[in-house]
C-alpha cells in the first residue's frame, strides 16, 4: 500500500521478488506487517512458502485496528482466536513469531490486554505485544508482565522515548522495543523541495541533518537507519 511522503505505491510482484530476495540475501530475518497492510501479509506468505524460507525467518503481525471494537468482553478470546487463524492462512504458516494491538488505545484496556496473553498461552503465538505512537502510551504499555513487545516511533528527530527515560524501563523490565518510521515516512530522506508545503516547518532541520551526514561522509539513509 502506498505509505509515506514519497507516495511511490504498491511494488509490483516482480519488485516485491527482488525486495524480499535482497532482504533475505543481506541478513533480514524479521519481517513486520499488518492486516491493515492491503494484500502484504498474503504476499508475503506466497513467498516464503515458494521459497522454502519460513523457517528462516520471523513474523511479526499486527491485528486489525479495530478487532475488539464494539465486541462483548466474553468474546474477546473468540474473536482473537478466529483472528490469529485469518492471519495464519494469509501467511501460510502455524505460528505466529509475534502478534500486536495495531490500536494503541488498548495498551490502556486491561481486559483486551489479558485476552492477548491468553492467546499466547495457547500455544500459536511466541510473543505478543502493542503498537503506540506515544509516551504515555508506551508507559502504559509497560505496565503488563505479559506484553512481550512494544514498538514504538523513533528516530532522530523524534527522541521523545529518549527523554521519558522509556528505554532504560523496558531493558530493565525485559521487554523487546521495536523502532519504527527511522527515516520518519521519507521525510529524513527525500529532497527538501519535494517536502509537501505543510512540512515546510521542518525543513531547517532536515537540512541540519543532513549536514551532519555530510560532515561524516555518510547518505541520509545510512546516518537515520544507523542512528
Amino acid at each position: 500500500a502506498d505509505y509515506g511522503m514519497a507516495g511511490n505505491g504498491t511494488l509490483s510482484t516482480k519488485g516485491t521478488q527482488k525486495l524480499l530476495d535482497a532482504a533475505l540475501h543481506y541478513g533480514i530475518s524479521a519481517f513486520d506487517t499488518a492486516a491493515e497492510y492491503g494484500n502484504a501479509e498474503t504476499v508475503l506468505g506466497h513467498y516464503l512458502a515458494r521459497e522454502g524460507r519460513r523457517d528462516a525467518v520471523r513474523i511479526i503481525t499486527k491485528l486489525k485496528p479495530d478487532v475488539l471494537d464494539s465486541i462483548p468482553a466474553e468474546k474477546y478470546d473468540t474473536v482473537l482466536s478466529d483472528n490469529v487463524e485469518a492471519h495464519m492462512r494469509r501467511l501460510k504458516t502455524d505460528h505466529l513469531d509475534g502478534l500486536l494491538f495495531h490500536n494503541a488505545a488498548y495498551a490502556f484496556r486491561p481486559d483486551a490486554i489479558k485476552s492477548l496473553i491468553g492467546i499466547k498461552r495457547a500455544g500459536y503465538v511466541n510473543a505478543i505485544g502493542i503498537s503506540v505512537y506515544t509516551p504515555s502510551e508506551a508507559e502504559a504499555a509497560l505496565q503488563y508482565d505479559g506484553l512481550n513487545i512494544i514498538q514504538v516511533p523513533y528516530n532522530v528527530l523524534d527522541r521523545r522515548l529518549d527523554r521519558s527515560g522509556f528505554f532504560k524501563k523496558a531493558k530493565a523490565l525485559g521487554k523487546t522495543v521495536f523502532a519504527r518510521s527511522s527515516l520518519l515516512q521519507g521525510l529524513l530522506t527525500i529532497p527538501p523541495d519535494r517536502l509537501p508545503k505543510y512540512l515546510d516547518f521542518a525543513i531547517p532541520y532536515v537540512m541540519q541533518f543532513k549536514a551532519l551526514c555530510a560532515a561524516v561522509a555518510l547518505s541520509p539513509l545510512a546516518c537515520a537507519v544507523g542512528f
